[in-house]
């Protein structure tokens, strides 16, 4: 397994946003393989989430991911700030 992947540019800002809105989070980007770039929870909603730049899209090891753990939860796919608080926002009103 590989243990150098580089994160996106904006997965520090996306991982400060969770932290700021009341949630907390790990990275897991280093593990590679296509694996999702963050572990967190939020009220209790445990995620999985993907950040990639604007226009970015899924390499192929990350759609295998998606595919398969897909069927057990949604995996998240943030570009900043604002997707972290407009799911954030739905969590909170259930």
């Amino acid at each position: 397994m590989r243990w150098d992947a580089r994160s996106d540019e904006n997965q520090e800002e996306v991982m400060t946003a969770i932290r700021e809105l009341g949630g907390d989070c790990v990275s897991l980007h280093r593990l590679g393989q296509g694996a999702p770039d963050i572990l967190g929870v939020f009220y209790g909603h445990w995620f999985v989430a993907e950040v990639k730049g604007d226009g970015a899209k899924l390499t192929p090891r990350e759609r295998e991911w998606h595919d398969r753990l897909g069927r057990h939860g949604e995996i998240f796919i943030w570009h900043g700030w604002l997707d972290v608080f407009e799911q954030f926002e739905k969590w909170r009103l259930e």
